[in-house]
Parts: C-alpha cells; sequence; structure tokens
C-alpha cells in the first residue's frame, strides 16, 4: 500500500530551519536566556565552548532539533546569543 507525505520538502524545511531574516521579537521570544540557563552556560570553561553551548541550546528551543555539525548559525542570532553572554561571535569557529 501506497504511503502518502503530508508535507512537501520545502514544507518541511519551514520546520527545522532558522529563517535566515528573523524579527525582533521573535530573537527574543526564542532566544533569551533565563538566569538559570546562564548559570548553566557559564559552567563551561572556554569562550567557544560557552558560545557553543548556548547555541545548542537555542537550537533545541527553536527549531526544536540539535544543531547540526557544519550548520551556518544565522548571523542575527548568533550575534543575539552571544551580546547575551558578551562574547565575541567570531569564536564560534573555535567550537567544534
Amino acid at each position: 500500500m501506497a504511503t502518502r507525505e503530508l508535507l512537501s520538502p520545502a514544507q518541511r524545511l519551514q520546520f527545522t530551519e532558522i529563517p535566515h531574516f528573523i524579527t525582533p521579537r521573535d530573537l527574543a521570544r526564542y532566544y533569551t536566556f533565563n538566569n538559570d540557563e546562564l548559570r548553566v552556560i557559564k559552567q563551561r570553561r572556554r569562550p567557544h565552548n560557552r558560545l557553543g553551548f548556548a547555541v545548542q541550546l537555542c537550537y533545541l528551543r527553536f527549531p526544536g532539533r540539535v544543531w547540526s555539525l557544519g550548520e551556518i548559525v544565522p548571523e542575527s542570532v548568533l550575534f543575539y546569543i552571544a551580546s547575551q553572554l558578551k562574547i565575541d561571535p567570531t569564536i564560534i569557529r573555535e567550537y567544534s
């Protein structure tokens, strides 16, 4: 018996990708850390590990999956996360 796809590949991407243009409201909604999260993030020793761990947390929150190896984080999201941690966003390249 043939199965039927409910979503097209383009529709499926909408649910699994962060849009390259994200509104300031959505940035604040999905990617603002509370005090408990900041405490856990700051337990990481090096700045690039803190930033990478924070990005992983954000990806779990929205779009609801892990950050894939080699995937480029949209610049607005990366800068928003890094500004909360007071870390240079360019060090994300050191996170492995």
